[in-house]
């Protein structure tokens, strides 16, 4: 988006219009009207002659006669990372692309997810990604971005640094709305005859009626919006046309992802998942597998992903106890950590409380599963008596069930239901979660050998009956493992836990609709 009002004029040479065009220092992209794109000479050249011929709501970009748009397969995974480059600013940055990318998504059946793993690698050169998000200075725009079929070294989303002072009557979500528009294959609305001023070229299709308020229209090119950039009926219309309409996924969509500390001594593993301390964010339990010993880790910060601090909790030396998951069994409104003993087939409750959860007050036995093909795959309330329960899946058979708990302090198997059996062995239960929000606890899948991951929607009688069940993003890095699940963001939507088993890097899946 320029900063300020450019226009192409009524009758240049093509020697004038190169000359009113901006080149980039940096990247060698000729920018024309504040922020369109042109790759080289010959993009620009053919911009001109769009210009010279002036062909007589939402407007896509064109190439060849074609529309320039991602794929079905693309556009609900148009992954993206924020450059750490813009130090102070970052959090805003990554604020602001959130709320941009949320006003798209909900016009539209498009996915912007936020690689926060790869921001410290955020450049042109990062593959793992659609396009970067960096920081220029010195630049005539505020923010400019690029079309869908831009190669990956010119698919860039550049922020000036003049975007962080005075820009009223706009936010900079508001220029990053617009910056989206482009990024999803939209053009500049002035571009139409009806503007009157400011046309660019020939080279795009109507996909509504001329739009004065869009979005994508400048005022100072006769736009009728004063106010901040926001999507019109008719830019939720055209995307929709485009792209489809929304669709709710039941909190299967892969919103944004962060980083958390690394913890490179792979003897730690992820026990679960909890509000050990109650200041309403997820903290995460451990366990090393070598040591015996057991702590906490108080989350808090942006969106739940830092480390605050920590809590020792009392050592396990017996390797065989295993952590099963986390869950206020006894109803006191601090979550008890429940384990499975791998050689006796034992199981236990450990009751929390004390400063910030990481007393272990006191304990309880449940029944014995001797079978140790049975393993615990996580604890959630699925028959919705306020009580945990706890799910089952049998590595050997295929087989899933639950035991509802109750009585004393939870701690009583009061009875038994199975649930669809799954045959390939592969599939492995990451963790429990009310994904669809429908206050029954779903079931989070991870295949182990394809990299698959998947939700399993629960419901029916005491939340037993796999109703339906939806794919999410696959991780074909098959060293990352599901470590839980927890709502780290407060937007009411579980989000799920990963750990790397050779980097010992950690990080968060925000999920969403």
């Amino acid at each position: 988006m320029a900063s300020e009002p450019e226009t192409l004029g009524s009758a240049l040479s093509f020697e004038k219009f190169v000359a009113q065009a901006y080149q980039e220092p940096d990247t060698g992209l000729y920018i024309v009207d504040g922020d369109t794109p042109a790759r080289d000479v010959d993009e620009l050249r053919a911009l001109y002659e769009s210009y010279r011929r002036q062909r007589s709501g939402l407007a896509v970009n064109t190439a060849s006669g074609a529309d320039t748009r991602w794929s079905s397969a693309e556009q609900r995974n148009l992954t993206y990372c924020v450059s750490t480059g813009f130090g102070s600013n970052y959090s805003a940055v990554v604020s602001a692309m959130a709320s941009a990318a949320a006003a798209w998504q909900g016009a539209a059946n498009v996915r912007f997810v936020h690689r926060g793993d790869q921001d410290g690698a955020c450049t042109a050169s990062n593959t793992n990604v659609v396009f970067d998000v960096g920081l220029v200075s010195g630049q005539p725009y505020l923010a400019r971005a690029f079309f869908p079929h831009y190669a990956r070294n010119d698919s860039n989303l550049l922020i000036d640094s003049s975007a962080f002072g005075n820009i009223s009557p706009y936010s900079l979500a508001g220029v990053l709305r617009h910056e989206l528009g482009h990024v999803l294959g939209f053009r500049h609305e002035q571009t139409r005859p009806e503007a009157g001023t400011c046309f660019e070229d020939n080279d795009w299709r109507a996909l509504t009626p001329y739009d004065s308020a869009s979005v994508m229209h400048y005022p100072w090119c006769n736009g009728t919006n004063t106010g901040d950039l926001l999507l019109s009926a008719y830019d939720r219309q055209g995307a929709a046309d485009l792209y489809g309409a929304p669709t709710a996924s039941g909190g299967s969509v892969v919103l944004s992802t962060a980083l958390t500390t690394t913890v490179s001594d792979l003897t730690w593993q992820i026990g679960g998942v909890g509000d050990f301390n109650q200041d309403g964010v997820p903290d995460i339990l451990w366990r090393n597998d070598s040591t015996g010993a057991n702590g906490i880790w108080y989350m808090g910060g942006t969106d739940g992903a830092t480390q605050v601090s920590n809590a020792s909790i009392p050592i396990v030396s017996d390797l065989n106890w295993r952590m099963g998951g986390a869950g206020d069994f006894n109803q006191d409104g601090v979550p008890d950590i429940l384990w499975r003993n791998d050689s006796t087939g034992a199981n236990g409750i450990w009751y929390m409380g004390g400063t910030d959860g990481a007393t272990q007050v006191s304990n309880a036995a449940i029944p014995t599963v001797s079978d140790p093909s049975w393993k615990i795959g996580g604890v959630g309330d699925f028959n919705r008596d306020g009580v945990p329960d706890i799910l089952w899946r049998n590595d050997s058979t295929g087989a899933n069930g639950i035991w509802y708990m109750g009585g004393t302090d939870g701690a009583t198997q009061v009875s038994i239901a199975a649930t669809t059996a799954v045959s390939d062995l592969n599939w492995r239960v990451g963790g429990v979660g009310d994904f669809n929000q429908d206050a029954v606890p779903d079931i989070l899948w991870r295949n182990d050998s394809t990299g698959a991951n998947g939700i399993w929607y629960m419901g029916g009688t005491d939340g037993a009956t796999q109703v339906s069940n939806a794919a999410t993003t696959t991780m074909s890095d098959l060293n990352w493992r599901m470590g839980g699940v927890g709502d780290f963001n407060h937007d009411g939507v579980p989000d799920i836990l990963w750990r790397h088993q050779t980097t010992g890097e950690n990080y968060i899946w925000y999920m969403g609709d």
